[in-house]
């Protein structure tokens, strides 16, 4: 496997923490409860259990993504599972939050690509 350059590895880090500080937020009000989770989840019929749900696959994209080796998964999962356009008039902030969190997951994605088992195959060096 060919080693990634220092930009590269330092982009990599930059996209993955931006994803995970981006689903550890909207976790926490996700759990506890707040007006915009609720009405997020009322609103396409999966509150209680969908918030709690989706919350929970947040979190384990959140771990995959600070995982060296799993990082690729992570950005994966965390694509499939965000929610948001323009929430009780807030400007869009949901909707440009999910576009950060899938163009960094995409980012992610193409510098770890050579990692993904049923990728790897074509980038053998």
């Amino acid at each position: 496997m060919k080693p990634r350059t220092k930009t590269e590895t330092v982009i990599s880090w930059i996209c993955r923490i931006t994803v995970v500080v981006i689903l550890l937020h909207t976790l926490f009000f996700q759990f506890i409860g707040e007006p915009e989770s609720l009405y997020v989840f009322t609103k396409v019929d999966m509150e209680p259990w969908g918030r709690y749900g989706i919350g929970i696959l947040e979190l384990i994209a959140s771990i995959l993504l600070v995982s060296s080796c799993h990082c690729w998964l992570g950005a994966i999962f965390s694509r499939l599972i965000v929610l948001g356009l323009v929430v009780q008039d807030d400007g869009g902030l949901l909707f440009g939050l999910a576009i950060t969190v899938a163009i960094c997951s995409l980012v992610t994605i193409v510098l770890h690509r050579r990692q993904i088992p049923f990728v790897s195959k074509r980038f053998k060096p």
